[in-house]
Order: structure tokens, then C-alpha cells, then sequence
């Protein structure tokens, strides 16, 4: 047997009272003598033997009702057979991921409604500590005090616990606190989970499930750049969400917290939009996105920011001696490199973007290898054939990055009449249609046989120019002989778009909670590390050293979105943006007939007076009461028949 209110035993030694007050009654028999014998013969007999037993009969049982009721008062509970357990405890898990942002039918957000109805339902209540826990945070045995300055704050958060993942930190934490009773109080929107939960073994919950009272949510999905025009850039957003009486909704581009532009969504029949805006500074530029909406805040704010990309790397192995050919790469926006047949270096493949194979007649297995790994590794590589290369060997390229077949012939003296106008390679090379255009000449072309993309094709509908997961073939050499192609401005274009393609994505943002790798270009000193901040919050990210930069480790920090601004020997030397991931704005909730009705409340006061009940069924202080009624009772007719 434990007590919940143990304190109260110590007025057990108040039995000591009615004990002193017996004593008193132990005094000697006065004789008293009557002359007149009626009087005697009315007395009852009674002998000393028999008197002093009643009055020790009514000292136990004044000592056992008084005993009774201060058991009572301590509220006695039934133990374990094998354990001692301690009292009832119930725990509370409040769902504070970001669709609990939605708002409720209170008019403010569903955690906000929740915590203050938490707050409320505590403040009345006699407890003095609380068990809770949100998705990223754990209070068990909490002073009321720290609960109510706490509470009120609990902030929205990325972080998303599964049903099996809330069963576990609960059950971890009654068995490290044995209880006769174990409550969970299962407060969530229940957003993203298709099945209904199965409360484990020997634990009693009580499910609240909240609706929202706005099912309409523009989302600001993600942010990228457009780098393809050399005098400027676009950032480029795209939205979703919008129904199919949205008329249009408004977006704005800011930097340092001032309006930079804005732009009215139209929306398409999918609900979905892009917006750009063209942007020309050659430095760093650090945005923020902002989309008017009244649906849930944390997917209305998109925060980026964009550096000039590095120079591209290219490397040709050159197996003609054509120096002006590629002379379109003689610019700061390239790092352009040349090595020969005969002396390839394929260790340097490591370092580059875009990989050229210009005339080279032969093409061996161990450069084949080299190739596929730099393709796999995101590198961009282009083939150009020799006039008189081997077939055999260009077959095996071909073959090995899926570009079709070789059938052995020579096509001479064609026109080139079509490009691939949608390919991203040419979306931003016309600006306009054209119905007339000067297409130049191809004197000799290799025919190929290929299920691969023509970007660019002849007047009898062979290819040209194919592609195949960033793997780029002509099939003609880019000499004289081949024709007058390297004559024409689309030869430029389409170099320059393929070199330009080939650099690697600069990300705008990371995703708060995603694994992810940032190198930042510093020189290393020893016991010296890159700290972010972000308004007050300031944390050391995991980094390791290399030879030129630090690279950066990011996992569970940081915690909120923003722009974090990197420091180094307190300089700031870049900035990082963040932001919450959106799987949280997905309009997906658990049916509520999926519930068992029976551990379904629609308050926190239900749930609470349905665990106090629970509890109350296990306790035995009623019966007490009833022992000490009936020792008053007893004691009443012993005295009465006295």
C-alpha cells in the first residue's frame, strides 16, 4: 500500500490524546452508603472487573476511527503484488510541429489554444509538478512554477515525432518511474499520420485530437537561381497550394529587412505559380521571400542567399591542334585548361566541371573508366569525333553512356534546321521565336541510331548534337572539314551554355534537420573555429579542417530558420540560409472515426478527470471513511447500552 498524500501520516501521533484522556477516567470507587434500601435494591451490579474492560473497548475504538480517518486523509492506494509502485502519474505530449500552427476554431493557432488551455487547467489544479514533453523538448517532475513561465512559450518546431516515437519517450519514462497508473494525454493534430495510434501495454491514453478551421494554405516551396544570362541572374520561386478560387496573392522580395521588389502570383490550374525577379549584382546578396497568406505562417518566409559562382573548370584533351577554337572560354567566368593526347593526366579529372574530348581518335577502356566516374560524381563531359577516328572506339563511348548506335556511315553536305528550342540547354539563348535564321552547313556527319535527346538535327532528321544525362556527342568534327557549325553564333551559345551548366549548383538554402556539408574558403589555424549567429542565438557548428577551407557539418543545429551569419578571428566571412522543411504544411490528417471513441476527449479537462477517476478506483481511502463511521457507530451503542 502507498499514499498519495503521505504528510498527513504525522498526525498520527495526535493518538496519543484520547490516550491521555482515558487515564483520567481510571479513578477510585467512593462509597456511598444509603439508608433506605429501595434505593439499593434499584442499583445494577456491576463489578470493577467488567467496567474496566468497556472503557479499554471504547479507548481502541476511538483510537480506530480517529486512525481511520487520518489514513484517509493520506489517501491510501493499492500496491503491485511484486513491486512497490509509486502513485498514478500522468504524462502530457503536446504537438508542437509546424502544422499545429494552423488556425483553430478560437481564431488563434491550435498550439496556442493548447497551451493556454494547459495553462489554465494547471493554474486551478492542487498539483505540484508536471510531466510533459513537446517534439524536441522534456520536462518530467516540473515545478508549476517553471511550467506556467514556460508553457506560454513553447515555440513551433521542424521536428516531427511519429506516434511508435511518442509511445517510446513515454515509455521510457515510466519505466525509469514505476507507477501504479500510467496516463498519456496524446494532445495533436495528427497531421501526416494515415493510421490510428495503438496505445502499448499497461499504458491508458487519452487522445485529443484538434482541427484546423482554414483548409487553405499557399506554400513558398522553394527558391533557385537562374545564371544562364551573363550579364545577370533571376531567382526564381515557385508556389503551390492555391484553390481554385484563389485569384492571385502577392510576394516580396526583401534584403536587410528592406522591400527590394514584388510580384501578383497568377496561379494555374494546378494551384501552382512561379515568380522571378532579375537581379544584376556581382556580390554577395543575401534575400528573404515573403507570400501573403492567412494560412500557416512558417511556410510564408523563404529565406537565401547568393555569391558569385566560382569560375568553371574545363578541361579539353585535345587530339586536333585547333588553339582558337575554344577561345570563347578566354574569360574570368572560366578556368580553362588543354592537355594532349598523348600526355593525359586523369588525376586532374577530379578538379573539374566540363570535360572535353576534342578529336581524340582513340578511346581507351582506362580513359572510358576515368570519364564515368567524373559523370557520376555531377561532372558534364562533351564529345567531339575526329575526321578520321575509329568507329570501334567511338561505339564503346557510345555504349557506355547510352547514346545509341553507330551504324558506320557518313552523312555529307547537310543543313542544320532544328534545335531543341525547350531543351534547358537553349531556354534562355532565345529570347523570342524566329522564323528565319541562318542554319549553317555540315559537310560530313556520323549517323547514329539513338533514343537519346537531339538538340540539334539535320534537314533528313539525323542528330547532330545528342544528350544523355549530361553527356553531350557531336557527330561531326569541329574543324573545317566538319562544315562552317564553329562559324555560326549558335556554336558560341551552345558551348557557352553547356560550360555555364556544367558548374556546380550553388544551393540558396539548407534544410533545417537534413544532414548537409558547407565548405567555406578559409585558411585553417589551429584551435580556431567558424561560430554562427543568428539574432541572439549563437552555436559552433561541427567542422573539420582541410588544406584551403573548413567544411562545415550541420545535423540538428541549428534549430530555427534564418540567415546565419558565419564569423571567423571576428570577421564575418558569409552567410548560410535555413529553412523548415515543408513536409509539415501537408494537407493530410488523421480521420477521427479512425479513433477508438472511447479514448477520444475533446478537452484537456476530460482527459484530466478521466485519469483522477482511474485513480480514485484505486484508492481506499472511502473505505476507510466507512471503517471509522462504523467505530463511531459501535462506540455510540456501547455507551448507550452502558
Amino acid at each position: 500500500m502507498t499514499f498519495f498524500r503521505p504528510e498527513f501520516l504525522k498526525a498520527l501521533i495526535l493518538l496519543v490524546i484520547p490516550i491521555i484522556i482515558h487515564l483520567f477516567h481510571f479513578r477510585k470507587f467512593i462509597p456511598t452508603r444509603f439508608t433506605n434500601v429501595v434505593f439499593l435494591q434499584q442499583l445494577k451490579q456491576e463489578t470493577r472487573q467488567s467496567a474496566r474492560l468497556k472503557k479499554w473497548l471504547l479507548l481502541l475504538i476511538r483510537l480506530a476511527y480517529f486512525s481511520a480517518l487520518i489514513l484517509a486523509f493520506a489517501r491510501p492506494t493499492l500496491s503491485s503484488n511484486d513491486t512497490l509502485v509509486q502513485k498514478q502519474t500522468t504524462v502530457v505530449y503536446l504537438d508542437n510541429s509546424y502544422s499545429m500552427e494552423a488556425k483553430g476554431p478560437y481564431g488563434m493557432s491550435l498550439l496556442k489554444q493548447m497551451t493556454q488551455e494547459l495553462y489554465a487547467y494547471i493554474d486551478q489544479s492542487a498539483t505540484q509538478s508536471i510531466h510533459w514533453f513537446t517534439n524536441n523538448q522534456a520536462f518530467y517532475d516540473m515545478p508549476i512554477e517553471n511550467f506556467k513561465s514556460t508553457v506560454l512559450n513553447t515555440p513551433a518546431t521542424h521536428h516531427n515525432l511519429s506516434p511508435k516515437e511518442v509511445f517510446l519517450k513515454s515509455a521510457s519514462f515510466f519505466k525509469a518511474h514505476p507507477s501504479a497508473q500510467r496516463h498519456l494525454i496524446y494532445i495533436s493534430d495528427f497531421q501526416g499520420i494515415t493510421s490510428a495510434p495503438h496505445s502499448p501495454e499497461g499504458i491508458s491514453t487519452q487522445y485529443i485530437p484538434l482541427a484546423f478551421s482554414n483548409n487553405t494554405n499557399l506554400s513558398l516551396d522553394t527558391v533557385y537561381f537562374d545564371r544562364s544570362n551573363a550579364d545577370r541572374w533571376e531567382i526564381k520561386a515557385e508556389i503551390s497550394g492555391a484553390q481554385s478560387n484563389q485569384a492571385t496573392a502577392m510576394l516580396r522580395l526583401l534584403s536587410d529587412s528592406i522591400l527590394i521588389a514584388k510580384s501578383a502570383l497568377v496561379f494555374n490550374d494546378s494551384g501552382k505559380a512561379t515568380a522571378s525577379f532579375e537581379r544584376n549584382e556581382t556580390g554577395a546578396f543575401d534575400g528573404q521571400l515573403i507570400l501573403t497568406d492567412q494560412g500557416l505562417p512558417f511556410d510564408n518566409v523563404l529565406y537565401f542567399n547568393h555569391s558569385k559562382p566560382a569560375p568553371v573548370r574545363i578541361l579539353t584533351l585535345s587530339g586536333l591542334t585547333d588553339k582558337d577554337l575554344f577561345k570563347v572560354f578566354d574569360s574570368p567566368d572560366f578556368n580553362y585548361q588543354n592537355q594532349q593526347e598523348f600526355a593525359l593526366d586523369f588525376s586532374d579529372f577530379a578538379n573539374q566541371d566540363f570535360i572535353i574530348l576534342n578529336g581524340l581518335k582513340t578511346i581507351n577502356t582506362s580513359l572510358l573508366g576515368a570519364l564515368e566516374a567524373f559523370q557520376s560524381r555531377g561532372g558534364h563531359v562533351l564529345f567531339v569525333p575526329h575526321p578520321k577516328g575509329s568507329i570501334e572506339h567511338y561505339q564503346a563511348f557510345f555504349n557506355r553512356f547510352g547514346l545509341g548506335t553507330l551504324d558506320g556511315s557518313i552523312l555529307t553536305t547537310k543543313k542544320l534546321t532544328d534545335i531543341e528550342e525547350n531543351h534547358p540547354l537553349f531556354a534562355s539563348v532565345f529570347e523570342k521565336e524566329f522564323t528565319s535564321f541562318q542554319y549553317p552547313s555540315i559537310n560530313s556527319c556520323l549517323s547514329l541510331k539513338t533514343s537519346a535527346t537531339s538538340l540539334l538535327t539535320l534537314e533528313d532528321n539525323h542528330a547532330f548534337l545528342v544528350e544523355r544525362e549530361k553527356v553531350y556527342a557531336f557527330l561531326s568534327s569541329l574543324n573545317a572539314e566538319g562544315g562552317n557549325f564553329t562559324q555560326s553564333p549558335l556554336f558560341v551559345a551552345t558551348i557557352i551554355q553547356m560550360a555555364r551548366q556544367s558548374a556546380p549548383d550553388i544551393k540558396p538554402y539548407y534544410t533545417l534537420g537534413t544532414p548537409a556539408k558547407v565548405g567555406i574558403k578559409v585558411a585553417p589555424i589551429a584551435e580556431q573555429v567558424i561560430t554562427l549567429k543568428h539574432k541572439e542565438d549563437r552555436f559552433v557548428p561541427r567542422q573539420t579542417p582541410g588544406v584551403d577551407q573548413i567544411t562545415l557539418l550541420f545535423d540538428q543545429e541549428p534549430q530555427q530558420p534564418g540567415q546565419y551569419k558565419a564569423t571567423y578571428l571576428d570577421q564575418t566571412i558569409g552567410t548560410i540560409s535555413f529553412n523548415a522543411p515543408r513536409t509539415a504544411n501537408q494537407p493530410s490528417y488523421l480521420d477521427s472515426g479512425l479513433f477508438n471513441q472511447n479514448e477520444v476527449y475533446t478537452s484537456l479537462a476530460e482527459a484530466f478527470a478521466f485519469s483522477q477517476q482511474s485513480q480514485e478506483n484505486q484508492e481506499l481511502w472511502k473505505w476507510f471513511v466507512i471503517f471509522a463511521l462504523a467505530c463511531l457507530v459501535t462506540e455510540l451503542l456501547i455507551l448507550k447500552l452502558r
